[in-house]
């Protein structure tokens, strides 16, 4: 699936995936060298570094198949995410630090990697899901007592039509986030 977009890019030289060397070996194309994470330091011969970066300086790319179904990527500067999440924050002023977030969005997406970003203003403690699985989500709100979320409305829609969700404790859950799409009233009364 990674290939085409790789192999489009007049850049990154170098793609990272994360603990997947087989989606790693079936990405690599002529225009990048693809490397699963936990292979980084064999391959470069020294430890991941942290460096600074200016404001209008590329952060991603963000692929989208908008109407047309050919995914384009949109670039998105370090400033453009660090404003996004800034200006979120400060209309949610009520969030205190080391609260419990749930991650089940998908960090290839502006909004999964939005509340990345929120959580680490916030200072929350997180738990990342690999995944959308509904009773793995259940299982994780109630054992990390966890207090905010961020969903699509398919998630919420599937996430109140489990059938078990009732013998679960979401007590400690305070608030739902959604977006990528409209949230139907109804969904949201629910």
């Amino acid at each position: 699936r990674l290939a085409p977009v790789i192999g489009d890019a007049p850049w990154p030289r170098r793609v990272v995936i994360l603990d997947d060397r087989d989606a790693a070996s079936e990405a690599a194309s002529d225009n990048a060298r693809v490397v699963a994470a936990r292979d980084w330091l064999p391959v470069t011969g020294k430890p991941w570094q942290q460096r600074a970066a200016a404001a209008d300086s590329l952060a991603t790319i963000v692929y989208t198949s908008g109407t047309t179904g050919r995914p384009k990527g949109v670039m998105l500067s370090h400033g453009n995410m660090i404003s996004n999440a800034q200006s979120t924050a400060k209309l949610n002023p009520g969030v205190e630090p080391f609260e419990s977030n749930l991650h089940v969005l998908p960090l290839s997406h502006s909004f999964g990697v939005l509340m990345m970003n929120l959580g680490a203003i916030f200072g929350s403690v997180s738990a990342l899901l690999p995944q959308f699985d509904i009773p793995t989500v259940f299982e994780t709100l109630q054992r990390h007592k966890v207090r905010r979320m961020a969903v699509v409305p398919t998630m919420l829609t599937y996430m109140l039509s489990f059938p078990d969700r009732d013998k679960y404790d979401t007590s400690a859950l305070a608030e739902i986030s959604s977006g990528g799409a409209a949230l139907p009233n109804e969904l949201r009364m629910e």
